[in-house]
């Protein structure tokens, strides 16, 4: 139920407003004490990262072109490899898996095919993306390593093959 700021009358968006100029005040203070006391970070603040900023603001309000019948096509081909990918795992496991789950896909790799369980950071069972090469230096499995394309290949359909469509505006991607 948010609403943009653009969508409200102006007597509600002074507060807004006000709050933003305060706040972007109090974080520049401290980020240019941290630039100030570290000449090569200042380095590239000042002759990479600023001037980029016009160039960057152009981006966004004029939008960049995308070919979206080319995207289209390289979408197909990403969802292809996707569905080989998933055709490739049930025949390896020989039943239905969901490969988004990340309870069944522990359930499979660390008690059907008995590798030793792996724990992260907060101490929970993991299986991601720093683990799986783990487990293939222990003992090889094809499964591993079609799961690792199949992340990847997912990620970049949902990230950019498809997800970039949602940021377009008459053609043009305007990113934020």
């Amino acid at each position: 139920k948010k609403k943009s700021i653009v969508d409200l009358p102006p007597e509600q968006t002074y507060r807004y407003a006000a709050a933003d100029a305060d706040m972007t005040r109090r974080l520049y203070d401290v980020l240019r004490s941290k630039l100030d006391a570290d000449p090569a970070l200042s380095y590239v603040y000042e002759n990479i990262e600023r001037p980029l900023f016009p160039v960057v603001v152009d981006m966004q309000l004029q939008g960049m072109y995308i070919n979206w019948s080319e995207l289209a096509e390289v979408d197909k081909e990403v969802g292809d490899g996707v569905r080989l990918l998933e055709q490739s795992i049930r025949s390896l496991v020989g039943r239905p898996i969901n490969l988004s789950s990340p309870v069944q896909l522990r359930e499979y790799v660390y008690g059907e095919l008995g590798y030793p369980q792996m724990v992260n950071k907060t101490g929970e069972v993991s299986l991601d993306s720093k683990t799986i090469p783990l487990l293939q230096e222990h003992r090889y499995s094809p499964f591993l390593e079609y799961l690792l394309e199949w992340r990847q290949l997912s990620k970049l359909q949902d990230t950019y093959t498809r997800g970039m469509q949602k940021y377009a505006y008459k053609g043009y991607l305007h990113p934020t």
